[in-house]
């Protein structure tokens, strides 16, 4: 089996998990550490619904529009309800108001 790859540019639902649970977030501010971002938006995620699966990539790259970095991941939640809950909602506000777009993995199909 391919290993899975996400891309932020072209995100593919992960095989592994029903594409309708999968949600994709970002753009997340780059200047901000890792370990924030994670802990802060799985404690939102999960304060939705349970979270089956978590990806934030760990660098960051630089956003074409604005030139400033940026990274971005994915959620997996354990129901395809919550997952779409979360999409009505299009962004989640973190740390010091940090709105963080959440939109569809891929194409649905």
């Amino acid at each position: 089996a391919a290993g899975y790859r996400f891309k932020a540019k072209d995100p593919i639902p992960d095989p592994r998990y029903p594409a309708d649970q999968q949600v994709m977030v970002g753009p997340i501010p780059g200047d901000i550490e890792h370990d924030v971002i994670y802990n802060n938006l799985r404690s939102i995620f999960q304060s939705r619904g349970a979270v089956c699966f978590m990806f934030i990539h760990k660098s960051a790259v630089k956003d074409s529009i604005t030139g400033n970095q940026i990274k971005f991941g994915y959620v997996v939640f354990a129901e395809k309800g919550i997952a779409q809950k979360v999409l009505k909602e299009e962004t989640v506000t973190f740390g010091g108001g940090h709105k963080i777009s959440v939109k569809p993995m891929g194409k649905s199909k």
